[in-house]
C-alpha cells in the first residue's frame, strides 16, 4: 500500500486531529510555529526527507516553505520526523518572492520591495512611509547602521500584523514606470544599469509573458526598459490574464482576456466561428497571421478576445 503523508486542510481547533475529524483514519501532529491560518495542505515528514526534497515534491520555493513554517532554521536541521508542516498556502495569501532576504519576516508580510543599487534604509522607509523601527522589526537581519542591505534582495515593507506597531505602506514606490499595472502588485523591482528582461525574469522566476502582462509598456525586444524605474514583478490581481508560455511571437498580449491554442484541424475560420469573432479582429489581435491564414502554428497560442 502506498504511503500517505500529505493531507488537505480541514477546520483545525487543535494541532492534532481527533477521531471526529473527516481524516479520522489518519492523525497527524502539526509542528510548533507552523502557520495554520494560511495553510491549505499539510505534509508529515518521514525518515530521510529534507527541506529540499519536500519543496521539490510540492513544487514550492524555499522562501514559501519557510514562510509557512517559520520555526525551521536556516540549515533545515530541525525538521522533525513525524510532524506535519504546511506545504501549500491558501489562495488569499501573498507568497513571498524567491529573492527575499535571509531573516526577513515573511509570515504576515503584505508587500515586499526589491532593493536597487544605492538605496538605503532611510530611502526605503521614506518611500513606503514606515518607521526605522518597523523596517528593522520586519527585517531583523538588517543591522543598526543598515550597512548590510543587499541590492537585488527583497525586504518586507508592509504587514497585516497589527502587533508590529506600524501600518502597511500607503502606496507603491514613486518611481514606477509608465504603464505598469499598480493595482494588486505586491512586489516592485527598480531596474539597474545592466539589467534586462531575461535577468529580471530569472531573478523572480517569472516568464517574459508574465512580466509584460504586468508591465505592458515593455516592448517585444525589451529595448525600452528604463534604468531607475520600478516595474511590477509579482501580483495578486486576479483580473490580469497572464499569457501562456506558448503565445506566438507577434500576438498582442496587452489587454488580451482569452487565448486559444491551435490544435490539429483548426483554421482561422473554425477559430473565428468558435469565438464569434471576425477575421479582421482575429488578425488585428494576431498581426503575425498572414491574410490567407496559411501560417497558423499548431500548438501556438493566439489571442481570441480582448478588453475594449
Amino acid at each position: 500500500m502506498p504511503r500517505l503523508n500529505s493531507y488537505p486542510l480541514v477546520a483545525l481547533a487543535l494541532s492534532m486531529l481527533t477521531s471526529a475529524s473527516p481524516l479520522s483514519s489518519r492523525q497527524f501532529v502539526i509542528a510548533n510555529g507552523t502557520n495554520t491560518a494560511e495553510c491549505a495542505q499539510f505534509h508529515t515528514v518521514f525518515d530521510g526527507e529534507t527541506c529540499l526534497t519536500i519543496e521539490m515534491e510540492f513544487g514550492i520555493t524555499d522562501a514559501l516553505f519557510r514562510s509557512l513554517n517559520p520555526e525551521i532554521n536556516s540549515g533545515c536541521t530541525n525538521l522533525v520526523q513525524g510532524l506535519a508542516y504546511c506545504v501549500q498556502m491558501t489562495s488569499s495569501s501573498t507568497p513571498p518572492p524567491i529573492n527575499v532576504a535571509n531573516g526577513t519576516i515573511v509570515q504576515g508580510c503584505t508587500q515586499f520591495f526589491t532593493v536597487p543599487l544605492g538605496d538605503s534604509c532611510p530611502d526605503i522607509e521614506t518611500k513606503f512611509n514606515i518607521s526605522d523601527a518597523l523596517f528593522h522589526e520586519l527585517n531583523p537581519e538588517v543591522n543598526t547602521l543598515c550597512s548590510n542591505l543587499i541590492a537585488g534582495a527583497a525586504y518586507c515593507v508592509g504587514t497585516s500584523n497589527s502587533t508590529t506597531g506600524g501600518s502597511p505602506p500607503t502606496g507603491p514606490p514613486t518611481n514606477i514606470a509608465m504603464g505598469t499595472i499598480i493595482q494588486g502588485c505586491t512586489n516592485f523591482f527598480t531596474v539597474q544599469s545592466g539589467d534586462s528582461c531575461p535577468t529580471i525574469e530569472t531573478m523572480f522566476n517569472i516568464t517574459g509573458a508574465f512580466l509584460r502582462a504586468l508591465n505592458p509598456e515593455i516592448n517585444t525586444d525589451c529595448s525600452n526598459l528604463i534604468s531607475g524605474e520600478a516595474y511590477c514583478v509579482q501580483t495578486n490581481n486576479t483580473s490580469i490574464v497572464i499569457p501562456p508560455n506558448n503565445v506566438v511571437p507577434g500576438t498582442i498580449t496587452t489587454g488580451c482576456t482569452e487565448f486559444f491554442t491551435v490544435q490539429s484541424g483548426n483554421t482561422c475560420q473554425t477559430i473565428e466561428q468558435e469565438f464569434n469573432i471576425t477575421l479582421t479582429s482575429f488578425i488585428t489581435l494576431n498581426p503575425e497571421i498572414n491574410e490567407d491564414c496559411t501560417n497558423l502554428l499548431l500548438g501556438g497560442a493566439y489571442c481570441v478576445q480582448a478588453s475594449t
